[in-house]
C-alpha cells in the first residue's frame, strides 16, 4: 500500500523484518512524500529473487530515489550485504545504496535523540520481533 503526500521523492528508507516492511520516501527537507507497507523480508527466509521481487513491489509507482537506506532483519555478514546490494541495484541501478542490520539501524536511531532540556537522558534499546 502507498499513501502519497506531496511531490517527487527524493530519498528511500525501508525497514525489512520478519513481520512487515514499513518504507518512507522523503524529500530533501526530510518531509514525507509516501508510506509504504509491504510484507516480510528477513534476509534469511527470503532467496535473492524472492528479495528482487519485495524490492520491485516497494518501488512500484515511485521514481528512482537518489539514495537508499535499508536496515533488514538477518543482515550479520559481508555477503549478506553484497546480496541485498545486488537485489537493490537490480531494482535501483542508478540509487546510492546503504544496507544495515535491524540491529545497526536500531543503534544509529539512538543517536537521533536529543538530550531533555540540556540534561543527560538515559536510552535503553529493545528490539522485540518474530525470529
Amino acid at each position: 500500500m502507498i499513501k502519497t503526500f506531496a511531490a517527487d521523492p527524493v530519498f528511500l528508507g525501508i525497514e525489512c523484518g520478519a513481520t512487515r516492511t514499513r518504507a518512507l520516501i522523503t524529500g530533501t527537507g526530510a518531509n514525507v512524500v509516501a508510506q509504504i507497507e509491504a510484507g516480510p523480508a528477513n534476509l534469511k527466509l527470503v532467496n535473492n529473487r524472492q528479495l528482487v521481487t519485495h524490492f520491485r513491489h516497494l518501488g512500484k509507482g515511485v521514481p528512482e530515489p537518489d539514495a537508499i537506506g535499508n536496515g533488514l532483519a538477518g543482515l550479520r555478514t559481508y555477503a549478506d550485504r553484497q546480496r541485498v546490494i545486488d537485489a537493490a541495484s537490480a531494482v535501483w541501478p542508478w540509487s546510492c545504496w546503504v544496507a544495515v542490520s535491524d540491529l545497526e539501524l536500531a543503534l544509529a536511531a539512538d543517536g537521533l535523540g536529543s538530550n531533555l532540556n540540556g540534561q543527560d537522558m538515559v536510552r535503553i534499546l529493545v528490539l522485540g520481533g518474530t525470529g
